[in-house]
């Protein structure tokens, strides 16, 4: 189960929307379908009032960077904001790959990103 949480400030942006941690997909594992694989491994952003959602943080490329190299996220697990409003925290699991048959996880290769509003 990932977490989420509520932007409470405008010293960020985009306040009173969720912002939610999307692991990502074990397929092939749980999934047969080939469109699968690249679901998740990002963090998006939900309008509540709209129900409409945004992609927020991802890779440029499809999946989490290990599948291609792109050196960004993994698995986000968690996200948080800072109580004075000013950072958004991402705790990323790590490096998680999928073999047929079989899920690894590696230790100490998880992150602690944080994200500041640029001024």
């Amino acid at each position: 189960m990932t977490k989420m949480d509520f932007c409470r400030s405008e010293e960020f942006g985009f306040r009173g929307e969720l912002f939610v941690a999307e692991f990502g997909t074990y397929a092939p594992l749980n999934s047969p379908h080939e469109k699968d694989i690249n679901n998740g491994f990002q963090i998006v952003r939900v309008d509540v009032k709209s129900g409409q959602s945004k992609v927020f943080l991802k890779n440029k490329e499809p999946g989490a960077s290990s599948y291609n190299q792109s050196g960004g996220i993994e698995r986000p697990v968690d996200c948080k904001f800072h109580p004075n409003g000013k950072s958004f925290y991402v705790l990323d699991f790590g490096h998680s790959p999928v073999k047929e048959g079989l899920v690894q996880a590696y230790g100490h290769t998880g992150v602690l990103w944080k994200i500041s509003k640029s001024e």
